[in-house]
């Protein structure tokens, strides 16, 4: 038999193979978009009674095809694509930020986070959301895969905002 000829024959299967893979990864991914008003960066803070609000996703890899949509109590901000951030301002006053990850049913479908927040007026605040990894310590009721929401210290929220992109722009 001729090895060439063998091989050639595999060819053209595998491409179709590679062609299907790619479209259902596309297929799965989802466009960011921020759902309320972005204030304007130009400015830290629109006015001193409101409590700005920003989201980062990080960039790891582990779920970056999937849509991770964010909630301020049972308001939809908007979906995070990896480096990319939501922002909105509110009033001040106690607010469960929610991050919910759309994961593939055979892999435990939607997984979420809470984070209890104490909005006070005239602050900015900067949470991260990103996967739990093997190696991680588990939350209350998620495992590897999981959405967990982070508050960042001011230094860091900064950086991520300025290296990063708002949602769907």
């Amino acid at each position: 038999m001729n090895s060439s000829r063998s091989t050639v024959g595999l060819v053209a299967p595998l491409r179709w193979v590679i062609l299907v893979v790619a479209a259902l990864a596309a297929a799965c991914a989802s466009g960011s978009k921020q759902l309320v008003d972005l204030p304007s960066q130009d400015v830290e803070l629109t006015r001193p009674d409101l409590c700005r609000i920003y989201v980062l996703r990080s960039s790891q890899l582990m779920g970056a095809v999937r849509t991770m949509r964010v909630f301020d109590q049972d308001q939809e901000i908007g979906t995070l694509g990896t480096d990319e951030y939501l922002c909105w301002e509110r009033p001040a006053g106690r607010t469960l930020v929610r991050a919910l990850y759309e994961g593939p049913e055979i892999d435990r479908g939607d997984q979420d986070d809470l984070y209890d927040l104490q909005a006070e007026a005239g602050t900015v605040v900067y949470l991260s959301v990103s996967l739990l990894t093997e190696t991680e310590p588990l939350v209350s009721g998620g495992g590897r895969g999981s959405p967990k929401l982070k508050r960042l210290s001011r230094e860091e929220g900064r950086d991520l905002v300025k290296h990063g992109s708002p949602a769907g722009r």
